[in-house]
């Protein structure tokens, strides 16, 4: 792999010589770029990312009170732009801004930051054009074709910095162009996105790491494939828009992993699938089994708790999931709500639609 020095040094002999840069070549279904990581340690990303003075692991409310909160002039959400970009990346149509508008709650950190390159009406170009600033940073990663997009993909275990163009040749023929967005900024059509997934997740607190040595397990998560092993529950990044309760697993523990249990005093509910959720009993409200009769789909039910966020509004996030049998969950949401003294809400059945 090049490294980021050397890429720097080839470019500049480029640039003073008068060189043409050979350009990388688009390959069908490119591989990611997958960079060194490893658990508990360090990962070239979000390193990267520190070296640069990038503000990834600032919550939504720390990034406001510093770059200011303003509407996009295309996208009209709520964006608090990031001056001057950290990653000195040219061409940005608008300043790098982190996901606010999808965040439940501004003291969270966002769990990713996007911008857009426009240097000409070439989508290929723009992307090109991105390529070697993050080459520059991070080494070259294969540009190619997946679906009806050509992207480039730097993964560090639950870290990735994506860019990605959707070049108008290759969508289909009743591709909707009227996006408002668009209809405001024409350049977006071809300019190319830039996605920044740090994978943020807060260390345990001392209380939650002993709540979690005394885990005690009630049954299995279903519904989703779990991560199996320490590793891949590491490399898990966090996909959801709760994170009032994950946190980074431990280094030397994996009795709880695709398991639901408690600690051993019942101060906490403690869930893992593909990220691991400490939740206090103190900040449960209530907890909720959906049931579904068969329709279109096979039927089921789902399991979540209520609790209350730390501003005092209630949220809902979901516990275990069960396909096709109605009843799978009955015992667990039986036992959880006389076991933490809380009550449980089923609502009618609703039609698996």
């Amino acid at each position: 792999m090049t490294s980021p020095e050397f890429s720097g040094v080839f470019r500049k002999l480029r640039e003073l010589f008068g060189l043409r840069e050979e350009k990388p070549p688009i390959v069908d279904r490119p591989t990611d770029l997958e960079l060194p990581w490893a658990p508990g340690a360090e990962n070239t990303i979000q390193d990267m990312l520190d070296s640069l003075g990038f503000p990834w692991r600032a919550s939504c409310q720390e990034l406001i009170d510093r770059f200011g909160l303003v509407r996009h002039p295309a996208y009209d959400w709520e964006q608090s732009p990031i001056m001057p970009c950290p990653l000195a990346l040219d061409g940005l149509l608008y300043p790098m801004s982190p996901q606010i508008f999808r965040t439940p709650s501004r003291n969270q950190v966002p769990l990713w930051f996007s911008g857009n390159v426009w240097i000409k009406k070439d989508p290929l170009a723009n992307l090109r054009h991105a390529h070697r600033r993050i080459t520059e940073l991070l080494g070259p990663a294969p540009i190619g074709v997946r679906n009806n997009t050509v992207s480039s993909i730097w993964r560090a275990g639950p870290a990735r910095i994506s860019l990605t163009v959707w070049p108008p040749k290759r969508q289909p023929s009743e591709w909707n162009r009227n996006i408002p967005a668009h209809e405001r900024d024409r350049r977006l059509e071809t300019a190319c996105s830039i996605y920044i997934e740090p994978g943020y997740r807060r260390p345990m607190s001392v209380q939650e790491r002993e709540w979690l040595r005394r885990f005690t397990p009630l049954d299995e998560v279903r519904g989703v494939v779990p991560a199996s092993t320490l590793d891949a529950l590491w490399a898990s990044a966090p996909d959801d828009y709760s994170q009032d309760f994950v946190c980074l697993p431990p280094l030397d523990q994996d009795n709880f992993l695709g398991r639901i249990g408690l600690s051993s005093e019942h101060e906490a509910l403690i869930v893992c699938a593909r990220q691991l959720h400490i939740i206090p009993v103190e900040r449960i409200v209530a907890l909720r089994l959906q049931k579904l009769r068969p329709a279109k789909g096979g039927g089921g039910a789902s399991l979540s708790l209520i609790f209350q966020t730390s501003a005092g509004a209630e949220r809902e996030s979901g516990i275990s999931g069960s396909f096709g049998d109605m009843d799978a969950l009955d015992d667990l949401a039986s036992h959880l709500s006389k076991t933490l003294n809380r009550p449980l809400r089923i609502p009618e059945p609703q039609y698996d639609c």
